[in-house]
């Protein structure tokens, strides 16, 4: 696959406990975009939330941080269901003055690979309704709403793995 990042840009791992990029982005979100992302309003995270943000374990709970010019600003994530260890909550994060930029994009082909590389064969997004424009990306590449739960749109990761390759959008990652 080819690197397809914005410029003067990198996607690593996230390590765990490393919160000072984590509240970096955060400080980068509007109001409006921490309640695309928490679907709450989140004036602050709070030391429970980043704990638990930044707790990874290889092949159940990932993270990667985006960053332009040597700052934070974006990180994707995806958390296998214990339940149900084939399928994976994802969950996104780009500041505001990077969006629509290809940040989440070049996020998402990582967080990905990674879970496809983990065995994860569906990716859950929660997005709200009014999210129109991620709704139908995501819709593009293949997701599809949960009948029950219409803010809940899943696909299984290999389609959504084959939409970015065919856009020019996976990206090897560092680290």
């Amino acid at each position: 696959m080819s690197v397809a990042q914005p410029n003067n840009s990198a996607i690593r791992s996230l390590q765990p406990g490393e919160t000072g990029p984590l509240l970096e982005v955060f400080a980068g979100l509007s109001a409006r975009s921490r309640l695309s992302r928490f679907h709450t309003p989140v004036p602050r995270l709070g030391p429970s939330m980043v704990t638990h943000l930044t707790a990874h374990e290889k092949g159940w709970h990932e993270a990667f941080l985006a960053s332009v010019d040597g700052r934070p600003v974006g990180i994707g994530r995806w958390i296998r269901y214990a339940a149900k260890p084939h399928r994976a909550d994802v969950a996104l994060e780009v500041v505001d003055s990077h969006q629509r930029r290809g940040v989440g994009r070049t996020l998402l082909a990582a967080v990905a690979e990674s879970a496809a590389e983990a065995g994860v064969a569906f990716l859950l997004f929660t997005v709200s309704r009014d999210n129109t424009p991620v709704r139908r990306s995501l819709a593009r590449a293949g997701a599809v709403v949960e009948p029950h739960e219409p803010e809940q749109l899943w696909i299984p990761t290999a389609v959504l793995l084959g939409y970015l390759t065919a856009t020019g959008s996976c990206a090897l990652r560092a680290g």
